[in-house]
């Protein structure tokens, strides 16, 4: 009998423990989720990388600020700083991965010097500058930045300044022509105080900045890059999704507990949109923007939506131009249009999408002619006139050249 009683309180205290550990579990989650789970807080999480230079093949040469030489080797890769320099030697070349995930592809026998390399976390601030000293570069930039990020590259002893902002552009020293592969380069020439706008497709001479046959471009370059850039945005598409999945799956475990216990509208509304992003986005349930349109337009808290619609939209600004992608970057920014918080505000997005937006409905039906529908094609033509806007209808003519 002692031994029975004995038994059965070493059972009750194993359960007595098991009780405490769940409970001790759970309030630590529900801890976690506390500090994280405010309004702003989101499963679209844009965050920095350490930036690092990639060697592709076999050297590749890292002159640190302090003038130490690391030399890489076959897909080694060192974290990089403000006033590193990149050389590449020979046949080798190599990849700078930048803090915000945009790439500078540096050609053999080239060589940069990196000046700025700014970022908060969120990447709602990027500044980014270097200076090409020789050869060659091609960049691709997938960000959207905002008014005082830039992403510039110099030549010339920094005198010559290409900036862009969402751009894919190739610096050519060796055939002396800078290429706007996608979307606009301006070209500042600091002495003389002068600025050029080279729109996309358009190939700009470095000696007398007038414009270039296509024929003196290096397609050879350009289309090594071109499969390269489908490749890598093909893995940061994927690896995108991938984030957003588990960071759902992660949070709604958590949040479904801790609205049971206590209801609070704005930390529910944040997180119906971000249901409604993973539906988008992840489930490819297009159907669902009508939802995302009702809740955005019916909130009262401007801010906290459009700081989303923000960051979902820095997410999806690097997408492939398909027919379903075209339509939500179109419906996010007019969201993003309707939700700014001051009339500046509002009127730099009116100019800054209407802008991307037509390149990206003209670039869908440049690469995608065969499978856009007529719909798209349409719409197209209705946004390239109704804006009237020379800039749109000199493009689209250059385009059909």
């Amino acid at each position: 009998m002692i031994k029975k009683v004995t038994n059965l309180v070493k059972v009750n205290k194993v359960l007595i423990l098991l009780s405490v550990a769940i409970i001790a579990i759970l309030l630590i989650f529900l801890v976690e989720f506390e500090s994280t789970s405010n309004s702003s807080a989101s499963i679209i999480k844009n965050e920095t990388i350490e930036p690092f230079v990639q060697s592709l093949t076999w050297t590749t040469l890292v002159i640190k600020s302090d003038g130490k030489i690391v030399r890489l080797t076959w897909t080694q890769k060192i974290w990089i700083k403000k006033w590193y320099r990149v050389k590449t030697v020979l046949k080798w070349q190599a990849t700078i991965f930048w803090p915000d995930w945009s790439i500078t592809r540096v050609w053999p026998d080239s060589s940069l010097l990196i000046n700025d390399m700014n970022v908060n976390k969120n990447l709602s601030w990027i500044q980014i500058k270097f200076d090409l000293e020789k050869w060659k570069t091609w960049s691709n930039v997938i960000r959207y930045m905002m008014s005082g990020s830039y992403f510039k590259e110099s030549y010339d002893n920094w005198n010559m300044i290409a900036a862009v902002r969402w751009t894919v552009f190739e610096l050519n020293l060796e055939k002396n022509y800078i290429n706007a592969v996608k979307h606009d380069v301006s070209l500042r020439d600091e002495k003389k105080n002068k600025e050029y706008i080279i729109s996309e497709w358009k190939v700009l001479s470095l000696t007398d900045y007038l414009e270039l046959s296509k024929k003196y471009l290096d397609e050879t370059w350009i289309k090594a890059n071109q499969n390269e850039d489908i490749n890598f945005i093909k893995d940061k598409v994927n690896q995108t999704e991938s984030t957003i999945k588990n960071n759902y799956q992660e949070k709604w475990f958590i949040w479904s507990i801790k609205q049971s216990m206590n209801k609070d509208a704005i930390v529910e509304e944040a997180n119906n949109i971000d249901e409604l992003f993973y539906e988008i986005l992840v489930k490819k349930n297009i159907s669902k923007l009508e939802s995302l349109k009702k809740i955005i337009r019916d909130s009262k808290n401007k801010e906290l939506v459009n700081t989303k619609l923000l960051d979902f939209y820095q997410m999806i600004n690097y997408y492939p131009n398909t027919e379903d992608n075209i339509k939500l970057k179109e419906e996010v920014t007019k969201l993003i249009e309707e939700t700014a918080l001051t009339e500046e505000q509002k009127n730099n997005f009116k100019e800054d999408f209407s802008k991307i937006n037509t390149y990206n409905y003209l670039d869908s039906v440049k690469d995608w002619y065969k499978k856009v529908s007529d719909a798209t094609k349409k719409k197209f033509e209705e946004l390239k006139w109704s804006m009237n806007l020379d800039w749109i209808k000199n493009l689209f003519n250059q385009g059909n050249q």
